[in-house]
């Protein structure tokens, strides 16, 4: 029967760990944010994970950054990288002369053609998996190619998760008749 104490830091999986981080980043980004809006260019963020998008020169950008990690608490670490693409999460996003290039991402670590779900789950939620994972691509891939390549990558890992092929074909063709 011992209480303990934290005096710093905390389980980064716990609800109150997560909420005290985003308020702080959230105080921490508005002037990274403010520059971002006067310049018209893209950023996200999802938890202690950021991006943006710009086009300035590498200096300009390191004295941004540079400013920022001066106000940064001392205990927390910026990581900086910059190059002409960036993969966030399972978005791939480029610039390829000077236009937004995005398609899905694959993680070259995660096993491919793996499905996540449980087998106890209805049979309804298979149907909507399928048809949600083509909506996916049709966000994210700006060519049509793009597109056909991720519809293909499906339809495969559908059929190696053992669905028939008649589940995968009366499905795509629901998909392009709802989204025409």
């Amino acid at each position: 029967e011992k209480i303990y104490r934290f005096i710093k830091g905390g389980s980064l999986n716990l609800p109150l760990t997560e909420l005290l981080g985003n308020i702080y980043l959230h105080d921490w980004q508005v002037p990274l944010v403010r520059n971002v809006r006067i310049r018209e260019v893209l950023y996200g963020r999802y938890n202690d994970i950021g991006f943006l998008t710009r086009n300035s020169s590498i200096e300009e950008l390191q004295k941004i950054f540079d400013e920022l990690q001066q106000e940064l608490d001392s205990n927390l670490q910026m990581t900086t990288f910059v190059g002409s693409d960036v993969h966030f999460f399972d978005a791939f996003i480029e610039n390829q002369n000077g236009c937004l290039y995005t398609r899905i991402y694959h993680d070259s670590i995660s096993q491919p053609f793996l499905l996540s779900y449980t087998y106890s789950h209805p049979r309804l939620f298979h149907r909507q998996w399928f048809r949600a994972a083509l909506i996916r691509p049709g966000q994210y891939c700006r060519s049509f190619e793009d597109f056909e390549e991720e519809r293909l990558y499906l339809e495969l890992t559908f059929l190696a998760n053992g669905y028939s092929f008649d589940f995968v074909e009366y499905h795509l063709r629901q998909f392009f008749s709802h989204f025409n």
